[in-house]
Parts: C-alpha cells; structure tokens; sequence
C-alpha cells in the first residue's frame, strides 16, 4: 500500500529539521567568502539609491535585482545576524524539495517516487557549494520561481488559460534573479512535446505562447547581462576548450550523485579499499547490484521498466540537457563549480528515485517484513552520509579561509555592517 501524498510533506519538514541541527549550529562561526563582501557592497550601494537593483555586480558584470531586493529586505530586518540569513536560505531549499516532489507527480512518478525525488533534493550534498555559502541563495531563489513556472506551465497543458498569467509572472521571477532561467522555453517546449498528444495543439502552443515567450526571455536575458558579454569576465566563464572537457564534465556530473565529494583518507568508516568517498557508498551499491543480480536472472527487470510511465525518463532527462547546456561551456569540470549542478540536479534526482522506489518494492516482494526496514535503513544511509558530506565541506572551506587570511573577507564586511545604514547595529555577531 502506497504512503499517502502528505506523508512526504511530513518527511521532507523531518529531513529539514534534521538538516537545520546539524548544520545550522556551526554557522555562527561563519567566515566570509569575496562572493559575500560583493554581494553585501552592492546592497550597501541601494540604501544610498535604491535604482541600484539594477546595477552590474562589480566582478560578473551581471544583473540579479530579485535577488538584490530580498538581501536588501534581510539586512533590514536581520542585521548582522547570520543564523537567520542561512534560516532563508535552507527554507528556500525546503520549499524547492516540496516543488521537486510535486512536480515528479506531474511528469506521472508514483507517490512513493515523488517522494524520494523530494527527499534526495533536499539531502543532497552534490551542489554542496550552495549550501555552504550565503550566496547560493541566488541558486536556491532563481530555482523556487522556476520550479513554480513549470508546475504553472503544466496548470495550463492541463486546460487553464489563466495559468499562462502564473507562467509569465514566475518565469520572469526566475530571471530577473538569476538568469540561467533564459532556458525556461526550450524546457516547456520540450516538455509540451512529451505530454500533450494533440499535434495540432502543439503547434497552436509553439506559436502563439512559447515563441513570443522567447522572444520576450531573450530580451530581458541581454537586458540582464549585456555588460557581461563586452567585459573581462567572459573569458572566466567561457571558454572555446570547453568543448574537449564534455567527457570529464559529464563523468564529474554523475559522479556528484554517485557519491560526494571527500578528501582521501576522509570519512566516518575505516574503510581503506577506495581514495574517494565512493568506499562510503559501498555497501549500498552492493546491495544495489545484488538486487539487479536476481532480477536480471529470474526476468523481472523488463517488467519494472514497463511500470514506469511513459514520458518520466525523457522528461527527466530532457530536464537535465536543457538546464544543464547554459554551463557546459563553463572552462572547468562541475566537481570544482558545484553551484551549476542545481538545476540539473531536479531530473537526476528525479531519475534516481524512479529507480530507487522500484528497488524498494523489490525488496518489499522478496522480504514482506524485513524489506521495509532495509529500504528505510538504506534511505537513511544515503541521506546521512550526504548530509555529513555538507557538513564536511563546510568545515573544509572555513578552514581554509583560516589558513588563508588573504581569502578571509570577514573583516571587511564588518566594516562595510559597520558603516552602512543596511545593517542596523542591533547584532554584533559576525
């Protein structure tokens, strides 16, 4: 019997609990990256003009006014107070789950499955750099609108005209905080192809909705970063050899969700057999191929690819290519730039709990009883470990800001809290 749908709610709102115990605490130590101080020196620059929404970041050359607005709102009402900045920033990851799982449910994933896709979203130590930095909640912000536009694009291949008004107000959200969302078009075509059957309401759509949409995209898209592609910043952000890294991009992409990222020697586990954090993966993966092992044997895998509903997997992978091409020319593989694998990171998870769910039932057929609690202790183990792995990362960063005082800008945004009228000297806790 399948879990009802508000049991995921339930476990998401447990996992984020957990999440916030854990990592919350060692917040308080927080030491500041550069993308912090630029970030922090731009809203010093709109309490003297607010029109500074709209100014070019210093360093990318590039627009976020959303973003810019609700940094701005937070060094209102938070002062110095970092605790209740990264209190935003999981609660934006939270909700974003809550959206991942919703919209699993959309592309037809069971309830089950919808709910691991929620609950390996919000575990997931594969864009670990978001969330040990206060500026992925750029990321984290630019997400959450677009994840409401696309379950409003749904809403409206589903038969409701009004729902095209949602669609253009949470697209436009979603770039005016971070502009990766351009794509957003080529996504809903795609996904217009996979689930409206009626050729002819196809083309009705491509021409009288997504077409002008992109139009309309492309234009706030150069309004949002003209200064970029005419600045020095370009180089670091695109590069022609790009092209020979594909290989090593998409093998570093995979391998962030295979395992996170850990320094040799690293781990809970004496386990001394592998140099990567993958040996902490281990015995799930054992487990894994034993499964598939009798299920290859006895004929049963043909007919779990046969329950899974037409149109999920494409529409998951479609989902990762489309978000996942703004990055790939990026000069640099996604182990080193873990921030770009947000967005990519809704379809693997989504691909990942189709399979993982159907490994669950497997054991539940094999073993009724001790199955459910396998399934559960497998569960737990993966989301713990990745939930260490942030944890790690984190310590690893600031340690390395200690190490490096050059790289270290917490005094420098001291003085800036110190000196603008955006940071009310309620709270001297930096």
């Amino acid at each position: 019997m399948a879990p009802p749908k508000i049991f995921g709610y339930g476990a998401l709102l447990a996992l984020f609990v957990i999440t916030l115990a854990v990592l919350l605490p060692a917040r308080v130590r927080y030491h500041f990256f550069e993308d912090d101080y630029r970030h922090l020196e731009n809203v010093r620059r709109m309490s003297q003009a607010p029109g500074a929404v709209f100014a070019v970041e210093g360093k990318d050359q590039r627009r976020h006014p959303l973003y810019y607005a609700l940094l701005f709102t937070e060094t209102k009402f938070f002062g110095e107070k970092v605790l209740a900045y990264f209190g935003v920033h999981y609660l934006f990851h939270l909700l974003n789950a809550i959206l991942v799982m919703r919209l699993a449910w959309k592309f037809g994933a069971s309830v089950p499955a919808g709910q691991l896709a929620g609950l390996l979203f919000l575990g997931s130590a594969a864009f670990y750099n978001i969330l040990i930095k206060l500026t992925g909640t750029l990321e984290l912000q630019g997400l959450f609108f677009f994840l409401l536009a696309v379950l409003a694009w749904f809403c409206f291949l589903e038969g409701s005209r009004l729902a095209i008004l949602r669609v253009v107000l949470f697209q436009m959200a979603a770039l005016l905080t971070y502009e990766v969302a351009v794509v957003f078009p080529l996504l809903a075509c795609a996904l217009t192809f996979i689930f409206e059957k009626n050729v002819q309401k196809r083309l009705r759509i491509f021409w009288k909705v997504l077409l002008p949409m992109l139009i309309l995209s492309l234009l706030v898209f150069w309004g949002l970063t003209r200064d970029f592609w005419f600045s020095q910043a370009l180089q670091s952000k695109i590069a022609p050899q790009s092209a020979f890294l594909l290989i090593l991009k998409f093998v570093t992409f995979f391998r962030m969700f295979a395992a996170p990222v850990f320094e040799k020697g690293q781990g809970p586990f004496p386990f001394f057999l592998f140099d990567f954090g993958l040996r902490l993966m281990l015995p799930v993966f054992v487990a894994a191929a034993a499964v598939c092992i009798y299920l290859w044997r006895t004929n049963r895998f043909a007919g779990f690819l046969k329950r899974i509903p037409e149109g999920l997997i494409r529409a998951s992978v479609l989902w990762i290519a489309v978000t996942l091409a703004p990055h790939l020319p990026y000069p640099g593989d996604f182990a080193h730039a873990t921030r770009y694998m947000l967005f990519p990171a809704v379809g693997m998870t989504m691909i990942l709990a189709i399979f993982l769910s159907g490994f669950f039932d497997f054991l539940k057929q094999l073993f009724p009883r001790a199955g459910v609690v396998l399934s559960v202790l497998t569960l737990c183990y993966m989301l713990g470990i990745n939930l260490w792995a942030v944890s790690f990362q984190f310590e690893r960063y600031q340690n390395y800001l200690q190490e490096h005082p050059g790289e270290d800008f917490t005094a420098k945004v001291k003085g800036l809290a110190a000196g603008s009228s955006a940071f009310p000297a309620r709270d001297v806790s930096l």
